[in-house]
């Protein structure tokens, strides 16, 4: 008897895992915590609106948005995994609840989409005050980043950048290396071939090269 025992205690203790992370995974109680978890990290109110399809399995994904009068929307992922240690390696056996959420990329959407640069046609801007509307828009978005008190957070955004037909996505940043690179190409052009009409062109893949390259020709 003593025997049969010891071998049902693994399985108890398989089915009580079970039945303890369908727990800790349901709706029910992964909601509250995740809305415990935005406030304690943002300092304001969020809502949930609805859960997302995942095709992560473990992953589960949710749709909060806040409570102001923006009702910004982000998606937020949830799981059970492996406690991280401070060394950046994790404990296998010990789990814990995640929370990753995608607010900060909210509010630099947001910023984007108020803005007349979401789809931004440079064919016939010169590249300076290409810079400084970049930079404004930058600008714009930290502003409203520092109104969530989150302008120390990192957020990915993107724009569409035109030229002569073609479409470019850039991602937006404190620095834009394209961006800066192209400005500075230009100015040291002008500088070195004041007489000349020195064209500075960019784009995917010229001439062989991989990702973004910046092509400098005279027009004669």
């Amino acid at each position: 008897m003593k025997r049969r025992w010891m071998l049902l205690i693994p399985i108890v203790i398989l089915i009580m895992f079970a039945v303890g992370m369908r727990i800790l995974t349901s709706a029910r109680y992964s909601i509250p915590y995740i809305q415990k978890s935005l406030h304690t990290k943002y300092k304001h109110g969020f809502q949930y609106i609805e859960q997302l399809q995942s095709n992560k399995p473990g992953q589960y994904y949710y749709l909060f948005a806040t409570e102001d009068e923006k009702k910004l929307h982000f998606k937020v992922a949830y799981w059970i995994g492996p406690v991280r240690n401070p060394l950046g390696g994790e404990f296998p056996l010990i789990r814990s609840r995640h929370v990753r959420d995608e607010f900060p990329d909210a509010i630099a959407e947001y910023v984007i989409n108020q803005s007349p640069y979401r789809e931004y046609d440079i064919t016939d801007v010169p590249m300076e005050e290409v810079v400084q509307n970049i930079q404004k828009l930058v600008s714009e978005i930290d502003k409203e980043l520092d109104e969530y008190d989150l302008g120390y957070a990192a957020y990915d955004a993107e724009i569409c950048i035109v030229y002569k037909g073609n479409r470019y996505n850039l991602t937006v940043g404190v620095t834009n290396e394209a961006i800066i690179l192209i400005y500075n190409w230009s100015r040291r052009a002008k500088e070195l071939f004041p007489d000349k009409n020195i064209i500075v062109e960019y784009g995917e893949e010229l001439m062989g090269e991989l990702g973004l390259s910046i092509t400098l020709y005279q027009q004669v």
